[in-house]
C-alpha cells in the first residue's frame, strides 16, 4: 500500500497527541469488497477507550487538487458507510495538512460539501508534526 507523502507526519502528531497507532493499517472486509483506510489509532483513558480510523490526504501535487478532492471525500464516504454496516463504532476522519485545509477546504462550495456529508476532518501542522485541529 502506498502512503501519501505526509502519512508519517500525521502519524508522528498523532503520537504526540496521545495516541497509539497500530502498527498495519487497518482492513475491512465486506463480502463484496475490502476497503483498507491509512492508520488505525487508540487513545486510553482509565478504562475508556477511543479508536479512530484516518484518511490521510496530503494534496502535494496542486495541479491535480480538484481530482484529489474529489477521491478523499469518496473515499472517506466508502469507509464511513463500510464502519457503520459493520457497526464499528470507530471515528472516522480525514487528515490533511492545515496549509491544504487553508488553501482549498476553507473554499465556500467545499466547505458547504464538507459540512453537508458531515465529514470529520483532523488538520496538522507537517512541519512541527502537531495536530493543530479536530473538527467534528
Amino acid at each position: 500500500m502506498a502512503y501519501d507523502s505526509c502519512h508519517q507526519q500525521i502519524v508522528n502528531a498523532l503520537m504526540k497527541a496521545g495516541w497509539e497507532i497500530d502498527s498495519q493499517s487497518p482492513y475491512f472486509r465486506l463480502p463484496d469488497m475490502f476497503v483498507n483506510p491509512d492508520i488505525r489509532a487508540v487513545q486510553r483513558n482509565g478504562s475508556v477507550e477511543q479508536i479512530i480510523v484516518v484518511e490521510v490526504k496530503c494534496f502535494a501535487n496542486s495541479d491535480n487538487d480538484l481530482d484529489e478532492l474529489y477521491r478523499a471525500i469518496g473515499q472517506y464516504l466508502i469507509y464511513r458507510s463500510v464502519l457503520k454496516i459493520k457497526k464499528l463504532p470507530y471515528k472516522l476522519y480525514l487528515a490533511v495538512p492545515i496549509d491544504v485545509y487553508d488553501r482549498l477546504f476553507r473554499r465556500d462550495v467545499v466547505s458547504e460539501t464538507i459540512r453537508e456529508a458531515q465529514i470529520k476532518m483532523l488538520l496538522v501542522d507537517i512541519d512541527h508534526e502537531e495536530v493543530v485541529q479536530w473538527l467534528d
